[in-house]
């Protein structure tokens, strides 16, 4: 069941992660992206640059990035962001960089936070 946007905030971008089990005991967390949940197919939008060795790990960075897609946890990451992504070349390999110039990629911007997704300290 899909709810209406609210008239303040623009709709949710449909974002999820998972994780790919790259080669035996090393993982790889990846963002994707769909632009209709009833048919378009799931688009990478970012990746890990570096494998984990558990798969908790790979989701707690995996989180950490999602988290820095984010400006407001409360609210989610909305469409408007994603117009200035847009613009970024969709490149399953390439990692993702925020829309403002910064070409740090967001879950390298994440990772000085200790938590996940506001879960809590990543231990």
């Amino acid at each position: 069941m899909h709810s209406a946007p609210s008239d303040s905030h623009p709709p949710l971008r449909r974002v999820a992660l998972h994780v790919e089990e790259v080669r035996a005991g090393r993982y790889q967390w990846v963002l994707s992206e769909v632009a209709d949940a009833d048919s378009a197919p799931w688009t990478p939008i970012d990746r890990a640059a570096s494998l984990a060795s558990t798969y908790r790990e790979a989701v707690a960075q995996g989180l950490l990035a999602l988290q820095g897609m984010v400006d407001d946890l409360d609210t989610g990451p909305r469409q408007a962001q994603a117009a200035a992504d847009d613009e970024i070349e969709q490149d399953p390999k390439a990692e993702h960089h925020a829309p403002d110039g910064d070409n740090t990629p967001a879950h390298e911007k994440a990772e000085g936070a200790h938590t996940a997704f506001g879960f809590g300290l990543v231990k």
